[in-house]
Order: C-alpha cells, then structure tokens, then sequence
C-alpha cells in the first residue's frame, strides 16, 4: 500500500501515546489538526489551514515601520 504524505503535516505521539497532527507552516504559528489522518474531519481542518495562509508576508513585517531605520 502506498503512503500519501500531505506537505507540511507533523505526527508524533505525546506522552500519553495519543497520535498528534500538527499544520507546520515556515514562519506560522503551529495549527493543530482534529481526527485521526486522512478522515474527513482532518482534510477539512487541513485544508482550511492551508487557505489561511498569508502570501507573501515577511517575517517581521508587522515589527518594522516603513521609512524609520533601526538605532545606530
């Protein structure tokens, strides 16, 4: 049977042997993902987390204020 491997999606079992899933977008906020892999409830939540994506922010952005340079 072939594994399908969703882009993003981290599993590990915490330490009361509970199987975790978790949406591990570089420079977002980890988003915990419902149900056990690949039922309808996951690929909702999935999917709806990957949508939520912003496109195109920076790191840091939100920090900075446009014209001012950091203090010397």
């Amino acid at each position: 049977m072939t594994k399908i491997r969703l882009k993003y999606v981290h599993t590990f079992r915490d330490r009361h042997g509970r199987r975790r899933a978790y949406l591990r977008i570089p420079g977002r906020k980890a988003v915990p993902l419902p149900g056990t892999l690949r039922s309808p409830e996951f690929m909702l939540a999935y999917q709806a987390a990957l949508a939520d994506a912003p496109v195109g922010t920076a790191i840091g952005a939100s920090r900075t204020i446009p014209g001012k340079s950091p203090p010397r």
